[in-house]
């Protein structure tokens, strides 16, 4: 969570932003330069450089006077290498700051054990922007959903939000956007909104993939393996369990109908298909099939843990190894159709 020393109105000589979390850095960027020129898209007001810049670009833009301004914000970006070759510089600086402009520090990491991290929070103010994890994910949503988008949201359906879409705050937040806009007047987002508007679309996207396993068709599978690695990159542990799930829902159906259990078991209760897709996947599906496929999941998964292979590339391989392998075809034309679990 972003983290800073408490602040008053009036703009600070120096910032320092830092952490690993992406979207807290840029609200934080976004607070400050609210708070030093007043608006984000005043060019007048602000300048720019990049982390390999000479101390000296950044003093005299800082001496500078402002024109056609009051005030202005002079920002380093990726300043890591920048804050370690002029500590000392900036150390002094801190004793003298400029008195018509802000400076900002934008950087992965800043020690607190440091002199120069002392004086940037004896007259500034340093922002930790750290990611959030499991509750404290859960109690941003309910914040974020009361202050940015002015709706109440339960806890209960905080969980739902973030078990579907994952830790990602930028994502997130958009999702809390559209809800907003989903539910119009109503001044509270349900369990119900978000599974109208959120649903399960990325589980059907995994899903997806194990149908197009069955239908051996590679490009879809491969495509929507795409799309769940880009809709969250740092839940992909979870996607790749959602696909063992679908494969050993579909072993655990060829099995039962091998034994003369109904289609209709799975139709109903379980899959949730057309009647006619699930017999023609269950007539070309076997279970050996099934029995391997769940052995190379099985193999990805190990070696994405052990750093044979990232998951991703796993993932591809395994799906082009087993959309080649040794299924039935029963010919082209199938298709994938929504469905959900209960």
């Amino acid at each position: 969570m972003a983290k800073h020393v408490p602040t008053n109105s009036a703009p600070k000589p120096i910032y320092v932003i830092y952490g690993p979390e992406q979207y807290l850095r840029d609200q934080a960027r976004r607070r400050v330069l609210q708070m030093t020129i007043g608006s984000a898209s005043d060019e007048m007001g602000q300048t720019q450089f990049e982390g390999d810049t000479a101390l000296a670009n950044v003093l005299d833009e800082l001496n500078t006077l402002p024109l056609l301004a009051s005030y202005r914000l002079v920002a380093v970006l990726d300043a890591d290498d920048f804050i370690s070759r002029y500590r000392e510089s900036l150390e002094r600086y801190c004793e003298s700051p400029s008195t018509t402009a802000s400076l900002l520090l934008i950087c992965d990491q800043f020690d607190a054990r440091t002199r120069l991290f002392k004086a940037v929070t004896a007259i500034g103010e340093v922002i930790k922007c750290e990611p959030l994890k499991g509750r404290s994910v859960v109690t941003w949503i309910v914040q974020q959903a009361q202050e940015a988008c002015g709706k109440i949201l339960d806890e209960r359906s905080a969980w739902l939000l973030r078990n579907l879409v994952g830790d990602d705050l930028g994502r997130l937040d958009s999702e809390l956007r559209k809800l907003a806009t989903f539910v119009g007047d109503r001044p509270s987002i349900r369990a119900e909104d978000i599974h109208a508007l959120v649903g399960l679309h990325r589980e059907e996207k995994v899903f997806g993939i194990a149908d197009a396993w069955v239908d051996r068709d590679s490009k879809t599978a491969l495509t929507l393996w795409e799309q769940v690695w880009e809709t969250d990159r740092s839940a992909v542990g979870r996607a790749l369990a959602g696909l063992a799930w679908a494969v050993r829902g579909y072993t655990e159906a060829k099995s039962a109908t091998m034994q003369g259990a109904p289609l209709s078991k799975f139709t109903s209760q379980f899959w949730r298909m057309k009647p006619d897709l699930f017999k023609m996947r269950m007539d070309r599906l076997r279970l050996a099939d099934c029995e391997k496929m769940i052995a190379a999941l099985h193999r990805a998964d190990l070696d994405s843990k052990t750093g044979l292979s990232d998951t991703y590339h796993a993932i591809q391989k395994l799906i082009v190894e087993q959309c080649a392998g040794s299924i039935q075809h029963s010919g082209p034309g199938t298709h994938l159709v929504r469905r959900t679990t209960s």
